[in-house]
């Protein structure tokens, strides 16, 4: 593998300048561009130490590697804009492998539609992993493709919405017919990382239109009043297909005053030995919107069961809030109550309280960070 040392004497000119002067662009938009597109597949590219800001977006449309120096060493901010910006917009195709490593990644305070990280497509084998990322606008990394692999040992800090957004709009509407693929790696994992929402924010984590992931041994800490919800499944409203399996454990939740800890609107999956404390309304809850809201578009609004895309296959055990079992009962684990959602919600139906049968956690850690 041939790598690529971005070194260049210009580089450390601009990173003395930008040190003094933090809104001084530290490098050309188009330089690094033209650096990343003269990588070859499965090239390495290091980033060196110093600050960016860059001017606009960043594509990348090949298999490398790149490398920072380190989390709060490498640091590189969202470009200038209001909406619909990314820092580095990833194309990935077929069988592809691509990783990001050791970065910190800043958005613009007051940008709420920018993300850091927007990788679509196919790739079998994504990593991000030791990167830091502080207020990323709606989305730190965005997911949006047939796309599986590991995002560990990152923290979170502030984002405006969702730190981590996942869909899979390319298999939408034909996932819902595949055998569960709860236990493989057959989806994006969350590992090891850790979620701050300090001043504003909401989900660590959501899913829509077919997705699938595993969070697991992470931190998420809500510091700030009137969270909505810490982990989330998007359920079939809002014109688009739920989220098709969601595996939640081993995971550590702390909030001052949140609604839901986990929020589950719609798919499969288990639910097991995650540690909360503090204010929580439901610490775990399910619900459909599809069961009590209008909607003028596929997928319409659906009165009968099973509601599309419903709670269906959930297993929830061994999970405790401020020391007390979360069960039906105290503290409250239960499913929303609006318009028909538990008619179509219901115990030892579409969820059950108690361990998954045959179910085994994929392996811990996940292979790729070994690689």
């Amino acid at each position: 593998m041939r790598y690529l040392l971005l070194w260049f004497s210009f580089l450390i000119v601009f990173i003395f300048s930008c040190r003094k002067n933090n809104d001084t662009a530290l490098l050309n938009t188009e330089q690094i561009q033209q650096l990343i597109d003269s990588a070859s597949e499965e090239d390495t590219v290091y980033i060196p130490a110093g600050f960016c800001h860059l001017t606009e977006s960043i594509l990348i449309e090949k298999n490398i590697t790149i490398i920072g120096a380190g989390i709060d060493n490498t640091i590189i901010r969202s470009p200038f804009n209001s909406s619909g910006t990314s820092t580095f917009i990833i194309k990935t195709n077929n069988d592809s492998r691509f990783r990001i490593a050791h970065i910190t990644f800043e958005g613009v305070t007051g940008t709420n539609h920018s993300y850091a990280l927007n990788i679509g497509g196919e790739c079998t084998r994504l990593r991000i992993d030791h990167c830091k990322f502080i207020e990323g606008g709606d989305h730190s990394i965005m997911l949006d493709g047939n796309i599986n692999g590991v995002i560990d040992h990152c923290s979170f800090v502030d984002d405006s919405q969702e730190s981590i957004s996942i869909r899979n709009s390319k298999q939408q509407d034909t996932i819902w017919n595949e055998q569960p693929l709860l236990g493989t790696d057959k989806a994006i994992f969350i590992e090891d990382c850790d979620f701050s929402f300090i001043n504003k924010g909401d989900h660590a984590i959501t899913s829509v239109n077919g997705a699938s992931y595993v969070f697991r041994y992470n931190t998420v800490n809500s510091a700030y009043l009137r969270n909505a919800t810490q982990i989330d499944t998007h359920g079939n409203y809002y014109n688009e297909r739920s989220g098709y399996s969601s595996e939640i454990y081993n995971n550590t939740l702390h909030s001052e005053e949140s609604y839901y800890g986990i929020y589950m609107r719609g798919g499969k999956g288990v639910i097991f030995n995650n540690t909360f404390t503090g204010k929580y309304y439901m610490p775990v809850c399910f619900a459909n919107d599809g069961s009590y809201l209008p909607q003028t578009g596929p997928p319409y609004h659906d009165d009968t069961y099973p509601a599309i895309d419903q709670i269906n296959s959930f297993y929830v055990w061994d999970n405790v809030c401020n020391n007390i079992p979360v069960t039906d009962g105290i503290p409250a684990f239960y499913v929303q109550n609006r318009g028909k959602e538990r008619e179509h919600i219901q115990k030892d139906r579409d969820y059950y309280d108690y361990a998954m049968p045959d179910y085994a956690p994929y392996t811990y850690p996940h292979p790729l960070t070994k690689e």
